[in-house]
């Protein structure tokens, strides 16, 4: 059961990338995120007040929730819509991978938190990785180019969800809850989202098949069923070794681009891909843990540095993606 539901979570999240692309057209892209955000955020809440939930907290509590709705369900979306505008949605996909170094990163500045050997190697393939799938680009770079664009939108979509987790880090250690601190983030996410629509474009609607089914599948699988399935793989196996879902759900948002958007790989792209998993992987694995599987054989396991990272990665991520 836990491999069908880790299955599941992968598939889940590797299709929401894809349903992004759905959303961008006639309707402004600050009001699809809105919806977005206010139909998760309805539906937490909902869920919080049949489970009757505690739901009262002090003012700092909802200072920080504000902050994770700003970096995490609003601006990081904001860049996330505008980057696939640009590149397809797998390659977006690719880049927001990347969350994962970073979360090292902010962790190591803003927590204390020490870095591992294997972080900072995992780090440097990864990003070589990206390079290498850029490469044509990145050799021409300017600002003007729409890939160079899609891409530094993706990065800063990526920093800013990293962000958004040590905000949730600090969050939890304060006594508030994962699912009630993501319902609160949510909904102070939408309203943030309600500004910069009334002030671009409006909050015009798309009654279309396809632009009411991505919403749809945004809201339920990719935010409440995603999340919901990945806290159960968590209590099933452990926030260690669910942590691989981000280093997988890539793959299937690359081959859903490659097969709906007519993506045309190079060997540097495949290679670079390649290289940003493995990256990844080795982010999230401890060094002794990598020495008994190169000359022993063996299951990886995250590194302890970064368990409570991915707790709170998996609090966003079911909701970003």
């Amino acid at each position: 059961m836990s491999l069908v539901l880790y299955g599941f979570v992968v598939l889940v999240w590797g299709l929401t990338w894809i349903a992004i692309k759905y959303q961008l057209g006639e309707v402004p892209m600050a009001a699809s995120i809105c919806y977005r955000s206010l139909g998760a955020a309805l539906l937490l809440l909902g869920y919080v007040a049949i489970r009757k939930l505690p739901m009262r907290f002090g003012p700092r509590d909802h200072l920080r929730m504000a902050l994770i709705g700003t970096l995490m369900f609003s601006v990081n979306y904001l860049f996330l819509y505008a980057a696939e505008q640009h590149i397809p949605s797998g390659l977006v996909a690719l880049v927001f991978a990347m969350t994962l170094p970073l979360n090292v990163v902010n962790s190591a500045i803003f927590l204390g938190r020490r870095v591992q050997r294997t972080v900072l190697v995992g780090g440097v393939v990864g990003l070589s990785g990206m390079a290498m799938v850029f490469w044509v680009d990145l050799a021409g770079f300017s600002l003007t180019n729409t890939t160079t664009l899609g891409v530094i939108e993706a990065f800063c979509a990526a920093l800013c969800f990293s962000l958004g987790n040590i905000v949730s880090d600090r969050t939890q250690e304060a006594g508030v809850p994962i699912v009630q601190s993501e319902a609160y983030g949510l909904l102070y996410g939408s309203l943030i989202l309600a500004v910069v629509a009334a002030f671009n474009g409006g909050f015009a609607f798309d009654t279309g098949l396809p632009y009411v089914a991505a919403l749809t599948y945004l809201i339920v699988f990719g935010s409440i069923v995603g999340f919901g399935l990945y806290l159960s793989i968590i209590g099933r196996i452990g926030a260690q070794r669910a942590g691989y879902v981000t280093v997988l759900f890539p793959i299937v948002a690359l081959l859903v681009s490659t097969f709906v958007e007519g993506y045309s790989w190079t060997g540097y792209a495949l290679a670079g891909a390649v290289l940003i998993v493995v990256g990844n992987a080795l982010v999230n694995t401890r060094p002794e843990t990598l020495r008994r599987l190169l000359f022993r054989g063996g299951a990886p396991e995250p590194s302890p540095d970064v368990e409570d990272r991915l707790v709170d990665q998996g609090s966003g991520s079911g909701t970003v993606r």
